[in-house]
Parts: structure tokens; sequence; C-alpha cells
């Protein structure tokens, strides 16, 4: 057993049940912020024709984005999006919301950047591997100016990049990560504000 089938961090507390697919980076990203907000969390992990059929039964949503999903009590709600803003309420650490527009702008720039532009790529990776590599290298800079967090403070633009990164390494792909020296320290400091990060993960069908 690792994360990613079950974590609980306050026993005393009933487990939301979030339901992922091993295809969608979304999954590792709402993992991650459950993980920060140290909610009680059971994972489950089902291919996704299987979740389809579970969201057509529970809110009639078997044409839409229906991964990953989350359970708690008589709730539910799907995408990760949704999932994440709804994770984001919880949780005993302080919420992900920055302070000043700048900051605000910032964060949903560099999200808007990883949801657009890096995932759809990730997808097909080492098919798009040049096009990974130059999103990487602006990343890297970025991360080169702000000497710390995507924004320069913890936001939610790191939940997003890192779950993509952690979708590359779970795919087989980590080396990429290898090049850039910022992108490595970035890491390391991601690792300690989301600690289930290097735990293992279901292995992706190839």
């Amino acid at each position: 057993m690792g994360i990613i089938d079950h974590f609980n961090t306050d026993q005393g507390e009933n487990s939301l049940n979030l339901v992922c697919t091993t295809s969608d980076p979304g999954s590792y990203k709402c993992i991650f912020l459950a993980n920060y907000r140290r909610l009680p969390i059971d994972i489950e992990w089902e291919q996704s024709e299987e979740l389809k059929h579970r969201m057509s039964n529970s809110l009639g949503m078997s044409e839409y984005i229906c991964s990953p999903s989350i359970y708690d009590s008589n709730f539910s709600v799907c995408g990760s999006k949704a999932v994440l803003t709804y994770l984001n309420m919880k949780g005993s650490t302080p919420s992900l919301h920055p302070h000043t527009a700048k900051q605000l702008a910032l964060q949903q720039y560099w999200i808007q950047i990883a949801n657009a532009r890096l995932e759809p790529l990730v997808h097909e990776f080492p098919k798009y591997e040049k096009e990974v590599r130059l999103i990487l290298d602006a990343f890297d800079t970025n991360l080169l100016n702000n000497k710390s967090f995507v924004i320069g403070e913890w936001s939610l633009a790191d939940i997003h990049w890192s779950g993509l990164i952690k979708y590359l390494q779970v795919q087989g792909h980590g080396d990429i990560v290898t090049i850039y020296e910022n992108l490595k320290n970035w890491l390391d400091k991601v690792k300690l504000e989301i600690p289930i990060y290097e735990e293992d993960c279901p292995q992706l069908a190839a």
C-alpha cells in the first residue's frame, strides 16, 4: 500500500473518498493538495470507463469530465478544477489564496500555462518532447528569478506544476527533470510541503 492507495492524517475525522484514474495528471494535483491541507482521504484508482459509469449513476455526468471525483458524505463532484476548489476550502492548513492582485494574477498565469500548454503534451511524451522542453525552459527561468516557488510564495500554481512533473516521472520520463537545476531545487521545496510526493504511485499503462 502506498499513497496512492490510502492516507489519513487525522483518524478523528471521516475520510473523504477521492477516485482517480491513472491517465489523468489532475489526479496527482488533487492528491497533493489534499496532502498539503492535511485532509483525511481514501484514494481509489479506477479505469476511466469505470469512473464514467460511477459518475453517471451519481451525477448524471457520463458525457462530461469525470476524473478525478470526490465523495464527502452525501456530496460528490468531479473534474480536477472542481475537486481542487473543494479541497482548498477544507483541511487544517491555510487555504492557498494569494493576498495581492499581482500574486493572484501570476498564480493564474502559471496555472494556465500548466493546464493549457503543458498538460496536453505530457499525455504523448516523448512525441512532444521538444515542445515540453521549451515550456520547461521557461518554467526553469521563472524559478531562477523567483528563487523559491512558482510565484515566489507557495501557491496553487505549485500544486498544478508538481502534479504534471509527478505524472512525467510515473510514466518513466523523470530524467527530463534532471536537466533543470532550478526545477530540481523547486521540487525539493515542494516535497517539504507535500510529504506524500515521493511515495509509490500506481504504474501507468504504457
